[in-house]
């Protein structure tokens, strides 16, 4: 029933103004309680499709559409947007176009992305994917040269956006704290410092939390809400940690030095011991709230959180096997494989591609916690599907694409010589592994013709095989089921006939 609700309210919204909106007193919602919606409700899908409304009505008549018409269109909208960039956060991590793009193909159609971006679902995760997936391009973004950090401040812009948007920002404040966290102590024990980190993710949480603050259900959360203590955990050290670092360059001692060391513990301890007695002042004074329901059904069993409304709700059980196959199908698989990938790979950016195995990592254990949260596993899946499949394409491409250079090497090859033109060793090496492995390397290298029937048979399997077909199939029904009115359905009787269940339009229509 959201969609019904989140429709009624955007016409509200754009009948009445904002601020009439932001006092609104639903009499009809929760009834016969009612409902004070302008401070229980995240505006961010109701001021976009106004927005986004009165945009087209200002283009003139050839753009103009109806209210109705862009709350059934705005997530699909959203939805190919959101394609897009996964395509940059893919091309950001792997420093692959054909990656980029396989990823987009794989999200475009994968179920888990399909059921929140479909036509008529107007619901807020339709727009929130698209700003948390904006959010982490923008964050990885901003760590990847000395002069990106700016980009900082439109990550926090991004992540005021998605606040705006869907109760789930604190998943996406917490995802980008954990890396920022992470990426800090990995520097530190690499006896390095980055003032890249710490300006970016500075910038990121200031604007953001500024931002947020302004949000009618959030209100000051950010500074009370145990569950977003992490991220102001990880700003304040951060804090600590570059003006420790000012003070070292200035003693002129290596971060892993004994003296460096002692600096450091010097600043931390001192941080440790306010943070303490603030804790000590505070807490007994209630200003801390609790985590809440939702948050603590990801860590205790769903039907021990305490709240009748969370234990209740089918959505909020585990993830089962089923559930996975169903929404992400092969894709599942790539995308645990990817998560090991993305440490290792080469040629990507370190920091992109350990933010992809993080997230993989996180998706998966809130998923399967919570079903409904499967939903964050379908970017994951693509980008995993589009490091793997693009590696083996790249491949197969490679074998048609010769230059002189390729000729030269084919020829020292089948002269039993390496890429160098050098001859192999004779002897003791020649009889070992080593050499009966180069023996074969230079076999493989010669033989082009080998390779290039290798590269058809293996694109013609890619493209081809059953489980491709599966996929696309499986992902088309899909699509259809998510397409058809939940509101009122078909069913077939005992007899065979087939009826029109309505019993929730009509009730909704009372």
């Amino acid at each position: 029933f959201d969609p019904w609700f989140n429709y009624r309210a955007t016409e509200y919204l754009s009948d009445h103004g904002w601020h009439a909106f932001s006092h609104w007193f639903d009499h009809m919602s929760w009834y016969p309680l009612g409902r004070p919606v302008g401070t229980t409700i995240y505006p961010g899908l109701q001021i976009t499709s106004v927005a986004i409304h009165r945009a087209l009505q200002w283009m003139g008549p050839d753009w103009e559409m109806s209210l109705n018409d862009v709350c059934c269109y705005v997530h699909c909208w959203f939805g190919a947007i959101a394609t897009i960039i996964l395509m940059l956060i893919t091309l950001e991590a792997t420093k692959s176009r054909s990656a980029a793009v396989i990823s987009g193909i794989v999200m475009s159609m994968i179920p888990a992305h399909i059921m929140r971006s479909v036509g008529g679902g107007y619901d807020n995760e339709s727009i929130a994917i698209t700003a948390m997936l904006l959010t982490f391009w923008l964050w990885i973004r901003s760590l990847r040269s000395t002069w990106s950090w700016p980009i900082g401040i439109l990550a926090g812009l991004a992540y005021g956006y998605m606040v705006a948007a869907w109760g789930g920002y604190v998943f996406v404040l917490n995802m980008v704290a954990f890396h920022a966290g992470v990426c800090m102590i990995i520097d530190m024990l690499k006896n390095r410092y980055d003032p890249i980190l710490h300006h970016s993710f500075s910038l990121f949480f200031i604007i953001g939390t500024a931002i947020a603050i302004c949000v009618p259900p959030v209100g000051m959360a950010p500074f009370k809400s145990l569950e977003q203590m992490m991220a102001l955990l990880v700003f304040v050290f951060m804090q600590t940690i570059h003006i420790s670092e000012i003070h070292r360059k200035k003693l002129n001692v290596e971060i892993m030095s004994k003296e460096g060391i002692h600096l450091r513990t010097k600043y931390i301890g001192a941080t440790i011991a306010f943070i303490i007695a603030t804790i000590v002042v505070v807490v007994p004074s209630g200003f801390f709230g609790p985590l809440s329901s939702r948050v603590r059904a990801l860590f205790v069993s769903h039907t021990r959180t305490g709240n009748p409304l969370v234990d209740s709700v089918a959505e909020h059980q585990p993830a089962t096997a089923n559930a996975y196959w169903t929404y992400l199908h092969m894709t599942y698989y790539f995308w645990l494989a990817s998560i090991v990938a993305f440490i290792f790979i080469r040629n990507g950016r370190g920091r992109a591609c350990s933010f992809l195995a993080l997230f993989g990592v996180i998706a998966y254990y809130f998923s399967l916690k919570m079903a409904r949260l499967i939903i964050l596993s379908g970017p994951c899946a693509s980008a995993g599907c589009g490091l793997a499949l693009a590696f083996f394409f790249n491949w197969a491409i490679s074998q048609f694409s010769w230059s002189q250079a390729d000729d030269a090497e084919v020829k020292n090859a089948a002269a039993g010589k390496t890429k160098d033109g050098k001859p192999l060793k004779k002897g003791a090496y020649e009889e070992s592994f080593e050499g009966s492995l180069a023996k074969v390397k230079l076999s493989y290298v010669a033989n082009r013709k080998f390779r290039m029937g290798a590269a058809i048979a293996l694109i013609a399997f890619l493209l081809g095989s059953r489980m491709t077909w599966e996929f696309y199939n499986h992902s088309e029904n899909m699509a259809r089921s998510f397409s058809n009115p939940q509101v009122m359905f078909k069913t077939r009787l005992s007899d065979g006939s087939e009826t029109i269940i309505d019993d929730y339009r009509e009730a909704y229509h009372w």
